[in-house]
């Protein structure tokens, strides 16, 4: 039995998740500051299966819990480190204080198929491979992930990848507030770009977690499950 109160997608959804064809697309946004962007491109069609045995893993994590306005709530999604970034590394810790994510003891196929294909597409000559990521699981369109930036230590490179199966969800960018800046943001600050199933999503730039942020907002239509995997180096 999941214990979770919301159930996991059914198998009939599960395979319209794997039977969708991959959206192809290969699109560059140049954002204002000149010196990022965001691309957006075809990324890996799934195996119904593996999909399957994904979602199913992820459910059973326990939902991790931080501090927010003085009081300890658990995060809105379930989560799971999976590779490795080095000798003695146990996983990935985020936020303040930070959370250790443990990395799983053996690879997802998909989660592989996901590193592979980053290592093919977008590693830079030079530059270290993709060896490990972050998977998220929105079970629905009330779970989501706030403004933030990956800027923790355990991010390397230029380039942050996403890879998105299932529900189409919006996926928002702006810039970081300027504590010289006394306004607030208009609509026109925010950049949206949509992940859908099958897609890759690329903050790309060296200053890109320098200076803007992303998050993965609420939404209020019927969605089904959405499936993030974030390559790391």
């Amino acid at each position: 039995m999941i214990p979770d109160p919301r159930s996991p997608p059914r198998a009939h959804q599960l395979a319209e998740m794997a039977d969708a064809e991959p959206v192809a697309i290969s699109n560059r946004t140049p954002l204002p500051d000149g010196r990022s962007s965001v691309l957006q491109m075809q990324g890996v069609a799934p195996d119904a299966g593996d999909l399957e045995s994904l979602i199913l893993l992820l459910s059973l994590n326990p939902r991790t819990s931080c501090k927010m306005y003085g009081k300890v709530v658990q995060r809105p999604r379930h989560e799971a480190v999976f590779g490795k970034k080095g000798i003695g590394w146990e996983g990935y810790a985020y936020g303040k204080p930070p959370v250790l994510i443990k990395a799983e003891k053996t690879m997802h196929p998909l989660v592989q198929r996901v590193l592979d294909h980053a290592n093919s597409h977008l590693r830079k000559d030079g530059e270290g491979e993709f060896t490990w990521a972050l998977a998220n699981l929105y079970f629905k369109g009330s779970d989501y992930v706030s403004w933030h930036a990956d800027d923790e230590a355990d991010v390397g490179g230029d380039s942050v990848p996403t890879y998105s199966f299932g529900c189409e969800r919006r996926f928002l960018v702006r810039k970081k507030a300027s504590t010289s800046s006394s306004g607030k943001r208009g609509r026109d600050d925010v950049f949206e770009f949509s992940a859908k199933h099958g897609s890759c999503i690329v903050m790309q730039g060296c200053d890109f977690q320098k200076d803007w942020e992303h998050c993965v907002p609420k939404t209020a239509k019927p969605c089904g499950p959405r499936l993030s995997i974030t390559p790391r180096k």
